[in-house]
């Protein structure tokens, strides 16, 4: 299990999202080893903790399938590379990052990490977003998030605005989460009532 999240932590270029994508490929799609549903809370328990949410989500499938040493064998083989590579590239790029040559690459590599996120979250969402009430909340969530990143923009005379933004943007997602949990248990299905067993016939 150590060798697959080290394999993974070394080549899941692209953020968090991209590294949720490669765990789903090798974990529900490859080795079947978790279900989508499982895999699906692993991310929703991730997105509700601190801190980034492939590792959280990586630390769930860990320990679900091997308890506390699958955990923290799962944390330590993804972040590892990750953490080897910044230390060797952050003094090249101090050295290097204002080379033309330096900043033409970067900009060929950030619509990259787009398109890898939204490939991500198409696949998550082909397997969270099943019914109506799902995309609703999808929705809400999705617009409420981009109008609290423009707070700043809303509204530019308001001095009491400017100086609480900050917190609005920090808030905003924990809250967005909560809200959504909130939402799921008004609107989740009712389950259906127990068949009453047939009459045996005489």
């Amino acid at each position: 299990m150590f060798l697959s999240y080290l394999r993974i932590g070394a080549t899941g270029f692209g953020g968090p999202m991209a590294l949720v994508s490669l765990l789903q490929q090798e974990f529900v799609e490859r080795r079947k080893a978790v279900t989508s549903e499982e895999f699906a809370e692993g991310v929703a328990i991730g997105g509700i903790l601190p801190g980034p949410i492939a590792i959280d989500a990586a630390v769930y499938i860990g320990y679900r399938l091997r308890g506390w040493l699958g955990a923290l064998s799962a944390a330590a083989g993804l972040v590892l590379p990750p953490f080897v590579l910044m230390l060797i590239l952050t003094p090249l790029y101090f050295q290097l990052g204002r080379l033309p040559e330096t900043e033409g690459f970067l900009a060929g590599v950030r619509p990259a990490v787009v398109a890898v996120i939204a490939a991500a979250a198409w696949r998550l969402g082909k397997k969270g977003l099943t019914q109506l009430s799902g995309f609703s909340i999808a929705a809400f969530v999705m617009v409420t998030a981009l109008v609290a990143s423009r707070v700043n923009d809303l509204a530019p005379g308001w001095a009491w605005l400017q100086d609480a933004a900050p917190t609005i943007k920090a808030l905003s997602s924990v809250g967005l989460i909560l809200a959504s949990g909130l939402l799921g248990l008004l609107v989740r299905p009712r389950p259906k009532p127990p068949a009453e067993p047939k009459e045996a016939k005489a």
